[in-house]
Order: C-alpha cells, then sequence, then structure tokens
C-alpha cells in the first residue's frame, strides 16, 4: 500500500469482508504489510461476531455477500458501526456501487481493482 494511506491510516485496525478468498486475503495482507491491524470474515455471520467484540477503524466490504443483496451489507454495517467508514466494492454495475454509496459508504471500489484505486477510497473514506 502506497504511502498516502500508510500516512492516513497509522495503525488502523481494519475488517474486511469478502467471499472471494484471494481478493479477501490478498488485501489483508496488502494492509497488513502497511502496519494495520486486519480482520477479515468472508459473511456477514463472521464479520457480525468480529465487530461485537471491536469496533473497526475501517470496513472493507465486497457488495455481492452470500444471502444479502446488494446494499444489504452496507445497511447492516452502518447499523452496527454508526461511525466507521465503509468502503464499499463490487465487480457488479456501477448502479450497485451508487446504492452503496447511498446505504452509506463512504467510498466505492469497482472490481478488479488495483491498490492505488483502493488506496485512493480508502484515503477517502478516512476523511469523511
Amino acid at each position: 500500500m502506497g504511502a498516502a494511506v500508510e500516512r492516513a491510516c497509522m495503525a488502523l485496525n481494519i475488517l474486511i469482508i469478502d467471499d472471494d478468498a484471494f481478493v479477501r486475503d490478498a488485501t489483508a495482507l496488502t494492509l497488513s504489510d502497511a502496519g494495520h491491524q486486519v480482520k477479515s470474515a468472508h459473511n456477514w455471520d463472521a464479520a457480525a461476531a468480529i465487530i461485537k467484540d471491536a469496533t473497526p477503524d475501517l470496513a472493507i466490504t465486497d457488495l455481492q455477500l452470500p444471502g444479502l443483496d446488494d446494499a444489504a451489507i452496507v445497511a447492516l454495517l452502518r447499523s452496527r458501526l454508526p461511525a466507521t467508514p465503509i468502503v464499499a466494492v463490487s465487480g457488479a454495475s456501477p448502479e450497485v456501487l451508487a446504492r452503496a454509496r447511498a446505504a452509506g459508504a463512504a467510498a466505492s471500489v469497482a472490481k478488479p481493482f488495483d491498490w492505488e484505486t483502493l488506496e485512493s477510497a480508502i484515503t477517502a473514506a478516512l476523511r469523511r
């Protein structure tokens, strides 16, 4: 991850929710290597168990999770974590990303994404 996110996010606790193990693990590794504490979940139930015990400083979530429609995960996160910035990621249409922002995501990123794009979204979300 670039210097901008490292400066903007000094040692954040970050929650990553994605049912795609490759994306979830690669994102977690990159953010961990940048000095952040990362917890990851493959679905809402696993994420809910994590946030029950600790409030993350930032949540990064896929929008296409089993059993949930587009922006439902953002609404669930927003209801449990009202002050936590959320970055929504999805390989779906731009309309899906727009619904996520309307539901409370501070930023959104289309999949596939590069690290600079994710970094920009994280920085924007943290500034809100």
